[in-house]
């Protein structure tokens, strides 16, 4: 409970620099020469403990405005095959196929409220799968075959966040930064098709069966994270 009411501090304080940033922590300065004259362009690669690191490009539409892109791949499509002996005179060959899946888009905004501090607010898209799982049983004595077949579909799972960071500039051009960041993931629509003969396993295939009783989707709900990130990368 004392982490989600910190939580919860955490997010009005980021949506009240978003909705009064310019009353609250307007810097003091002419309009010729701000105090943070930052450069236009920043990119970076931050990174979140063991995860896969991220490409990170922003434009500074004003002094303290900027607006950009987050990247991050994901993992590379597959394909196995397994032959295994059943019985005496069958054997069972299986066959897997999952297309590229988790790769990560979204749009950022920050802005700097009080020197190198700013707020992040970010809207994106985690990209979903598509995953075969073929079975063929055949029997040696009679060269009959058994197909059975599972074709699962997951959607698309759009992501919501709002943080708070640090970023400076270094020698004119050399940026380093850290970033916490609260969000939401949406659910995931998992499809299931199955392909296979009745009559040849006499009702209902055994993996059939195995698969409806102790399958777990609890990975494709909606969820909340946090993270911290560090970063590095280059101001032009």
């Amino acid at each position: 409970m004392k982490i989600k009411r910190n939580l919860t501090h955490i997010l009005t304080i980021i949506s009240f620099f978003y909705v009064f940033p310019c009353s609250v922590f307007a810097e003091t300065t002419s309009e010729g020469s701000p105090i943070n004259d930052r450069k236009r362009i920043h990119t970076y690669v931050s990174t979140f403990m063991f995860s896969k690191p991220r490409f990170n490009m922003l434009y500074g539409i004003t002094n303290n405005l900027y607006l950009g892109i987050s990247l991050r791949n994901g993992e590379k499509s597959n394909t196995s095959e397994n032959l295994n002996q059943s019985s005496n005179n069958s054997v069972d060959y299986f066959q897997n196929n999952k297309t590229r899946f988790n790769d990560l888009f979204t749009f950022k905004t920050q802005y700097f409220f009080f020197g190198n501090f700013y707020s992040n607010l970010e809207l994106g898209l985690l990209t979903g799968y598509k995953e075969e799982n073929r079975k063929f049983k055949i029997f040696l004595n009679n060269s009959e075959v058994l197909p059975y077949s599972k074709t699962t579909t997951s959607s698309d799972r759009f992501l919501f966040s709002l943080g708070l960071g640090y970023r400076k500039e270094f020698f004119d051009h050399i940026l380093l930064g850290t970033e916490i960041n609260y969000g939401i993931l949406s659910a995931s629509k998992i499809n299931n098709h199955y392909t296979f003969i009745p009559q040849y396993y006499n009702g209902l295939p055994s993996d059939y069966i195995f698969d409806q009783l102790y399958s777990d989707k609890s990975d494709y709900g909606t969820r909340k994270f946090f993270n911290i990130s560090i970063y590095a990368g280059i101001a032009i």
